[in-house]
């Protein structure tokens, strides 16, 4: 992964870490709507204290989005004017809120 990063330009790596950051909101949001109790799917064991979102256990989804918590200040912080950086706060406040 290293040697791809350090291979191509920095817009694709830019562009590939975008997509990560983008592809947590669905997990994220799923999350919340499990912890409102808005879930639709019916699952008879589901402990409803903790959200599993997609990803099937709490802890894989709270270690995932926390790895890309970083990701998403240091996207937001490229982008410290316009619209962008309202952008990247909202999708960081939409990740971050599940682990809490």
């Amino acid at each position: 992964m290293l040697g791809w990063a350090s291979a191509q330009g920095t817009a694709r790596l830019t562009d590939m870490i975008d997509l990560m950051l983008l592809a947590s909101v669905i997990p994220a949001g799923h999350a919340i709507q499990q912890r409102l109790g808005l879930d639709f799917f019916f699952v008879v064991n589901l402990d409803l204290t903790r959200p599993q979102a997609t990803l099937g256990n709490p802890i894989f989804l709270g270690a995932y989005l926390a790895v890309l918590l970083p990701l998403t200040m240091v996207r937001g912080w490229q982008e410290r004017r316009g619209p962008a950086l309202l952008f990247w706060l909202a999708v960081g406040g939409f990740s971050s809120s599940p682990c809490c």
